[in-house]
């Protein structure tokens, strides 16, 4: 009569065999194939928007931040903060692309918005 140990290391043999043999295959592969590059080429991100697309995403933001400020919709916080931070992330954008001095990291306080909603109207931008 076999020990009962003994069926228990050949049940840890038998079920952790493949993943050893499977692990020294790919090392061995690895290898073979030589030491890794890094890419030749970094992702620059995505490009930037245009003033008219700027605008237009303003002006959406913004609405939706005034419709939702009404509403009764659930998590109605979550979804604000949401809105504000997209709203300021784009009139961030928007300030660099017209040259306007940056305002703080979003979210903006309402007058440091304000502020910068007045310079960019300065310099043009009608959202």
């Amino acid at each position: 009569m076999d020990k009962p140990w003994t069926n228990v290391a050949t049940y840890v043999v038998v079920a952790c065999a493949p993943a050893v043999v499977f692990r020294g295959a790919i090392a061995g592969l690895e290898r073979l194939a030589g030491p890794r590059r890094a890419p030749d080429r970094v992702d620059p991100g995505p490009a930037p928007r245009s003033i008219e697309q700027l605008a237009a995403d303003l002006h959406r933001l913004g609405h939706d931040v005034a419709v939702l400020r009404t509403s009764d919709l659930p998590a109605k916080s979550v979804r604000l903060r949401g809105l504000i931070l997209a709203y300021d992330d784009t009139l961030r954008e928007a300030c660099t692309a017209l040259d306007v001095p940056l305002p703080d990291r979003p979210p903006l306080a309402d007058e440091v918005r304000l502020h910068a909603e007045l310079a960019l109207a300065a310099r043009g931008l009608i959202w």
